[in-house]
Formats: structure tokens, sequence, C-alpha cells
């Protein structure tokens, strides 16, 4: 019996693991108007491992904040969805 509670246990605990969770805001003008904004909290797919602040600078900025898997997080701009500067620690 004691072994039987020992994998029901074990199954409770992988079926309750959450998925991280970030704020998600985009401005094409300031990060006071990113935070400003309405920011939704978003849950991360999987392998999105990071909480991260992008800023992207092209023609125009874009202030971000959102996901990002490790690898783009450790990679920088040349792998990042916002190939932009990132700020970590968000």
């Amino acid at each position: 019996m004691s072994h039987l509670s020992v994998v029901l246990a074990f199954f409770l605990c992988i079926s309750t693991a959450s998925a991280l969770k970030c704020y998600r805001c985009e401005s094409s003008k300031s990060w006071a108007e990113c935070d400003a904004a309405e920011r939704n909290i978003i849950t991360c797919s999987s392998g999105q491992s990071q909480c991260a602040k992008v800023l992207k600078q092209d023609k125009t900025s874009t202030y971000a904040r959102g996901c990002l898997t490790a690898k783009e997080c450790h990679d920088g701009p040349k792998t990042s969805k916002y190939a932009g500067k990132l700020k970590r620690g968000v």
C-alpha cells in the first residue's frame, strides 16, 4: 500500500507543476509607456524559461516584455525573436 501512495504522490506533483509566468507589454515610445499600459501576465510556452525586457531598435524602437528561451537570452540579439538588445533580470 505504501508503494501505491508514493506513485500517486509522484503523479500529483507532475500534474500540478506550473509554467513560468511573465509580464507582456509592448510600446513603440518608451519603457514608461510599456509599463503604464495594461500588462498581461502570460504563461510561457514549453522551453521558454526566462522573462525578458527587450529593446529593439531598427527604423523604429520597440520596448517589450515577454518570455524567451534560455538560448535566446544567452545568445542575445542574433537568436531573439525581437532581434534587439536583451536586458536580463526583469
